[in-house]
């Protein structure tokens, strides 16, 4: 729905953004604004620091020939695999994960840093959703 794209293109701006650019708390800000406007309205183009992003609708195609629906082409672009296929195939060659399953994750200073800018949006989510 394009209301639901709204809203990742806001947490992105929010969270994803910051974290990857790297960006202080001043150009954040702009960013947090942008996601600001994007919630107040329902517009589908918004310009941020220079950068433009656009709600589009995508629809899927699939070409039907006498034999039936036609396959992928040479020319497609050959996606990774799903991520459980990643996990399964270490198995599936005789390897075993490392480590104990049960102990918890230590993050590193960058994963910190995103896991408190989705926490932070979480909180701001939870009170929109309340008011």
């Amino acid at each position: 729905m394009p209301q639901g794209a709204r809203d990742r293109l806001a947490a992105y701006l929010r969270v994803v953004a910051p974290w990857e650019l790297g960006l202080d708390e001043t150009e954040r800000g702009v960013y947090a604004a942008a996601a600001g406007r994007l919630d107040a309205g329902r517009g589908s183009e918004l310009a941020v620091a220079g950068r433009r992003f656009r709600v589009v609708r995508v629809e899927r195609l699939i070409r039907i020939g006498p034999e039936g629906p036609e396959g992928p082409r040479p020319s497609d672009p050959d996606y990774e695999p799903p991520v459980m296929a990643h996990a399964q195939q270490p198995r599936q060659q005789g390897e075993q994960p490392s480590g104990d399953q049960d102990t918890p994750i230590e993050l590193d200073e960058d994963a910190q840093r995103f896991a408190r800018l989705f926490d932070e949006e979480e909180q701001r989510r939870k009170a929109r959703l309340r008011n």
